[in-house]
């Protein structure tokens, strides 16, 4: 332990023999100060070991019982130590150029980051074992929907790293309850498209050749970039992506929002969904909250959880 006195607290003789720490109300006060003391009192102003401190004291002829007495006295004026920070623990998930530069980054720049693996058996195994304070994944073409829920059950935020042919997609950064989870991005492209369900489910697990290594650089910089600004991806657009041409280098602006079919906000109103699924869930009536079946009849039949 370095024992080194505050040096935001001012120093002042309050008299010939009489050494104060503080100002209006003091932290520390010593009365009758000697000369070895006064050795000890500057060695600690720069900082010193208790070791230190005792030889400066036996020179001075100062007791081991004074010096421990002079340390007690000055403890409410030391300088107290700071913890080193929490360093930001992330999953990479996924494989390929991108992932092992971002693990390069990501280490530079002081989070800690470890590869979790690209399928949800992998990543659930190294899960186990690891602590998460943000997930990436990254991917080509089509979130995957296991990864993605894997993530949001657990309540870890996720940003998605997209590849497309020309382009690549980032976010938006999901916080679980708080921002559209990556099925309201899918579900909202669907309506965009109609037809994306059918290209997407061909496009699941294939890999764009658009992730050249230089582009791979590109993009795992630009994400670590968008990290060190608090996870916010756009300020002021806490729903917004960003998407990279990969030709031009230009960014452009992503909105997002949540989707009404999906279950990421919880259970979804009757109400709200279609005539036809009106009545399939009035024939197949979902869980209750509390866990039990809710019949037509408004009779309850208990399940265990």
């Amino acid at each position: 332990m370095i024992y080194r006195l505050d040096p935001r607290l001012p120093i002042a003789w309050r008299d010939p023999t009489t050494l104060q720490f503080g100002s209006l109300n003091p932290k520390a006060l010593l009365t009758e100060v000697s000369t070895g003391e006064e050795r000890v009192v500057a060695a600690m102003r720069v900082g010193a070991t208790k070791p230190g401190l005792a030889m400066i004291a036996k020179r001075s002829k100062i007791t081991s019982s004074r010096l421990e007495e002079l340390l007690g006295i000055l403890e409410p004026a030391l300088e107290q130590p700071t913890l080193p920070a929490q360093r930001t623990r992330i999953g990479l998930c996924g494989s390929g150029p991108t992932v092992e530069r971002l693990l390069w980054r990501l280490e530079e720049s002081e989070f800690t980051a470890n590869l979790m693996g690209k399928t949800i058996e992998e990543v659930s195994r190294s899960e186990a074992r690891l602590e998460v304070d943000l997930a990436i994944l990254v991917g080509s073409f089509a979130a995957d929907p296991a990864l993605a829920g894997f993530w949001l059950r657990r309540d870890v935020p996720h940003l998605q790293v997209l590849y497309f042919e020309n382009e690549v997609r980032f976010g938006p950064i999901v916080e679980p309850g708080d921002q559209p989870c990556l099925n309201c991005v899918e579900l909202n492209r669907r309506v965009a498209d109609p037809s994306w369900a059918a290209v997407a489910s061909q496009l699941q697990g294939t890999r764009t050749p658009a992730e050249s290594n230089r582009v791979a650089s590109e993009v795992a910089t630009l994400t670590v970039r968008l990290l060190l600004e608090k996870f916010s991806l756009v300020e002021g657009e806490p729903f917004a992506g960003i998407c990279l041409d990969i030709e031009t280098g230009k960014l452009s602006l992503e909105r997002h929002a949540f989707n009404p079919l999906c279950t990421c906000r919880g259970p979804i109103p009757i109400s709200s969904r279609s005539p036809i699924l009106q009545g399939t869930e009035m024939d197949f009536p979902r869980w209750s909250v509390d866990h039990s079946w809710q019949t037509r009849t408004d009779s309850e039949i208990s399940v265990p959880a």
